[in-house]
């Protein structure tokens, strides 16, 4: 009997972490329970095969580890440097494009001094100013959100795009508002109003993003209070939703002061608003 135990315990060694763990304790519960005693020993290595955890695959990448959830199910997990470098080079793509609204007052178009045309030009500049750093705070709470984290699995990665997806519309709502800024009969506030629906979308994408990973210590690194992180959601997800979706209603009485709102969240967010560790510590 014990020679079926070992060589099965030997080919579920590959296996690592709550695997093997899980495996290890179903084999103890059967070993003391009566069924062991009572069936042949090749019925009972059928009964560890039909209920122990799946394995790996040799042929899985480097990097994938298989974690159990509550249900113990399989959920397949990865490192954080991938989704990482992903996201860097579309958030500076999206940066970057916010260059391309800034336009050269033409040579052969110009009707006044040079100075005189680039201060009217003031609305394209201001949303320039404001939306790099909008963009360049969500990188810099992207990576601090990712420091935290260990591991991520599929969830975390569409939540993930998710955001990216809302980034990535930032240019084309900062190209909008700026050419609209001072238009009149309610283009302004039209403009205005896209351009605080596309914030508040991302804010949405953020807020569910952290939380996941929030509620889910098993993504976070070694080190992380999970309390903490927790403690944090208010702090960093609704608190800017409820902001972002003040600016709505400033967008419907002025755009210009609407752009100024939205500087000013960007503002709050340049202050750490995650806390990774509890106080004590």
């Amino acid at each position: 009997m014990r020679p079926f135990l070992a060589a099965y315990l030997s080919a579920a060694a590959a296996d690592r972490g709550d695997v093997l763990r899980l495996f290890r304790e179903f084999t103890r519960d059967c070993i003391t329970s009566r069924a062991w005693a009572t069936n042949t020993p090749l019925e009972c290595l059928g009964e560890l095969h039909r209920h122990s955890p799946p394995r790996l695959d040799r042929a899985t990448q480097p990097g994938i580890q298989l974690h159990m959830d509550d249900q113990y199910q399989p959920v397949a997990m990865a490192q954080t440097g991938r989704t990482e470098a992903f996201s860097d080079g579309v958030l500076a793509i999206a940066v970057t494009l916010l260059v391309l609204d800034l336009h050269v007052p033409p040579l052969n178009a110009l009707h006044e001094p040079l100075a005189v045309a680039l201060v009217h030009e003031w609305p394209a500049y201001a949303g320039y100013v404001t939306s790099f750093l909008i963009i360049g705070i969500i990188w810099v709470n992207h990576h601090a959100v990712f420091e935290l984290v260990g591991l991520v699995d599929r969830n975390v990665l569409f939540l993930n795009l998710l955001l990216l997806m809302c980034v990535v519309t930032i240019p084309f709502a900062t190209a909008l508002l700026s050419e609209y800024l001072l238009a009149g009969n309610g283009n302004a506030r039209s403009a205005a109003l896209v351009y605080s629906t596309v914030m508040l979308a991302m804010s949405f994408g953020f807020a569910a993003l952290y939380t996941y990973i929030a509620l889910h210590p098993a993504l976070l690194a070694d080190g992380v209070d999970p309390g903490a992180v927790r403690g944090s959601i208010v702090r960093f997800s609704a608190v800017g939703i409820g902001l972002y979706v003040l600016t709505l209603g400033i967008a419907l009485v002025s755009a210009p002061a609407c752009l100024v709102a939205h500087f000013v969240i960007a503002i709050y967010y340049c202050f750490q608003q995650i806390r990774p560790r509890s106080p004590a510590s």
